[in-house]
């Protein structure tokens, strides 16, 4: 498998994951419930393409939590911080969100798709 499927690969396994803010929070507690927030899933991939030679980096950016599910407009607050990565490739840092799992679509989410060059979107 050249470079270039294996960052696709690790992007596809981690994004495919149930996104769950009940789940794990951390890379190590993702592999073993099997589902997690973007804590949880960015963490495990930092260390997947650390795993394969390339630079890796948190990032996070502040957001207003959606308006589903419904429950979300009874927190006291919708402010929130989502964490993703930033992978050093060909010299650029790149964006890669494997947040939203591809159910999460119908729900009206960012499920992101990467073809190992550009910035997925945000989530």
């Amino acid at each position: 498998m050249d470079a270039r499927a294996e960052q696709i690969a690790l992007f596809l396994a981690v994004r495919n994951l149930p996104y769950a803010t009940d789940g794990a929070h951390d890379a190590k507690t993702l592999m073993t419930v099997g589902r997690g927030d973007c804590l949880a899933k960015s963490a495990y991939l930092i260390k997947g393409f650390q795993a394969l030679g390339y630079q890796a980096r948190r990032i996070r950016w502040p957001y207003h939590l959606p308006d589903r599910p419904a429950e979300g407009q009874l927190l006291p607050s919708r402010q929130d911080v989502h964490t993703a990565v930033e992978v050093l490739i060909d010299g650029r840092w790149t964006l890669v969100n494997a947040t939203h799992d591809p159910p999460l679509a119908a729900a009206g989410l960012a499920v992101a798709e990467w073809d190992g060059i550009a910035d997925t979107v945000q989530a």
